[in-house]
């Protein structure tokens, strides 16, 4: 759809053409220079794609306007048969597409993720902020992450842009009730100075058998009615 939107766009106005081109190539610049180069990263790439997808719709029933009206036209009708011809590719596709978006939804699985929310969600109230280096478990419990640290992947990390003396800063400005340490070490690993003052300053409340750790605030842990752990959670 895409790739006969941007002929449209050339068909119809090159300026437009020109400007979507240079906008995908420069989105493309800008992914090359990501190592790893991970995949929500190429969602950088929806919005001239989804642009260019509706300049093909538009350019399609356009066409079926004219067919409509002037009966058989071949300069119409072969473009109109592309564009249906890409239309088709592209539904054919979205099945798959809203299955691993709906997946992306779903809760989690694995017992570590489900006792991990659940302990959450009993140990901190909707308000509380949660730090993690792993997003998707306050998401799960229904719980914020500081807006600063919504963002705590290894680039950002690796890159200097996230260092331990930032995230203390903005741990003690949040307060959050609980830290999380569970994505692949990334805070543990990354960022041992952080989980040093975690350790100085929470208290120990999970351990699980892969390293993730879960550690609360003082007043939660005395206010949670759970035993801390401090052998692996099952």
């Amino acid at each position: 759809m895409a790739i006969y939107g941007l002929w449209a766009a050339f068909a119809k106005c090159p300026a437009q053409g020109v400007i979507m081109a240079i906008w995908l190539i420069l989105s493309a610049l800008g992914l090359a220079n990501h190592a790893p180069l991970w995949n929500h990263l190429l969602t950088a790439w929806l919005f001239p794609l989804a642009i260019l997808a509706g300049i093909a719709t538009s350019d399609i029933v356009h066409r079926f306007g004219i067919l409509g009206r002037e009966g058989s036209d071949w300069s119409q009708a072969k473009p109109l048969l592309v564009g249906l011809c890409a239309m088709l590719v592209y539904l054919s596709t979205l099945p798959a597409m809203i299955e691993l978006d709906s997946r992306l939804l779903v809760a989690p699985t694995s017992e570590e993720d489900l006792e991990a929310v659940q302990f959450l969600k009993v140990v901190t109230a909707p308000s509380d902020f949660i730090v993690t280096d792993e997003q998707l478990i306050p998401f799960w419990a229904d719980r914020d992450v500081p807006p600063p640290l919504t963002d705590t992947s290894f680039k950002r990390i690796i890159s200097g842009r996230l260092t331990t003396d930032q995230v203390i800063a903005m741990t003690q400005e949040y307060r959050p009730n609980a830290i999380v340490f569970w994505s692949s070490g990334r805070f543990a690993n990354y960022l041992p100075g952080y989980l040093e003052w975690v350790r100085d300053n929470y208290q120990l409340a999970r351990r699980y058998d892969s390293g993730a750790q879960i550690y609360l605030s003082v007043e939660s842990s005395a206010n949670s009615g759970f035993p801390l752990a401090l052998e692996s959670a099952k």
